[in-house]
């Protein structure tokens, strides 16, 4: 048999807010916690996920925002497994509105 079937039980929680200071000037800020029985990407069973994000924006003329954040996750498989794996990373991101 080529196929097999697997169910999963699998929760997402996330949270978020939002700030602006200035006109045209955003902090961020954020949390996910996500929960699978099986993740096939990871490979393991009982796997949570946990995401923190902190990030500004800027809001140039009309027509460009330019967002930035920095995020730390943190990945372990059930309670009884010594195997995590977390990494830090940043992303820019420049969104037109017109060209």
């Amino acid at each position: 048999n080529k196929y097999c079937s697997l169910k999963s039980t699998d929760h997402l929680i996330k949270a978020g807010m939002e700030f602006e200071p200035l006109p045209n000037l955003f902090i961020r800020a954020g949390y996910n916690f996500a929960s699978k029985d099986h993740d096939f990407i990871i490979g393991g069973d009982n796997v949570t996920y946990n995401l923190v994000t902190v990030g500004v924006g800027f809001g140039l003329f009309d027509s460009i925002v330019i967002d930035m954040h920095v995020e730390y996750l943190d990945t372990s498989l059930d309670k009884n497994s010594k195997i995590k794996w977390s990494k830090w990373s940043g992303i820019t991101t420049i969104r037109l509105f017109t060209f």
